[in-house]
């Protein structure tokens, strides 16, 4: 897997926007990708755990979040940084969308040390 730098993924997100995407379709295919991406990395559903800031990752975060959730059957939880009202509009679309998200709580983890915990940030 490749990866790229900030400038070009800066520019990549021009070229797509100037091409007819918008924000939230890149967020979402940003978000399901990730989500399938981890799913088929770890076979075994475990916990997956997003901090959450207010900008759009924390949109990306959510929509992997939803797929572990739906597709792979994994626990999530989110801890936040700022309120939904304070994120960015996108943030709080695509919660509305693909949650509710359990707020999780230290030592939540359901302790099965054959199943992961992951952290997404």
């Amino acid at each position: 897997m490749s990866a790229v730098s900030v400038a070009e993924m800066i520019e990549a997100e021009k070229r797509a926007l100037a091409d007819g995407w918008t924000e939230e379709d890149l967020l979402e295919l940003a978000g399901d990708r990730l989500g399938h991406a981890i799913g088929r990395f770890f076979p075994i559903a475990g916990t997956a755990v997003g901090f959450l800031g207010k900008g759009h990752n924390a949109g990306d975060t959510l929509v992997a979040l939803a797929v572990l959730r739906d597709t792979y059957g994994w626990n999530v939880g989110i801890q936040t940084s700022h309120t939904m009202e304070d994120c960015a509009p996108l943030v709080s679309v695509v919660a509305g969308r693909h949650g509710p998200f359990p707020a999780w709580e230290a030592g939540s983890h359901h302790g099965d040390r054959r199943r992961p915990l992951l952290l997404l940030d």
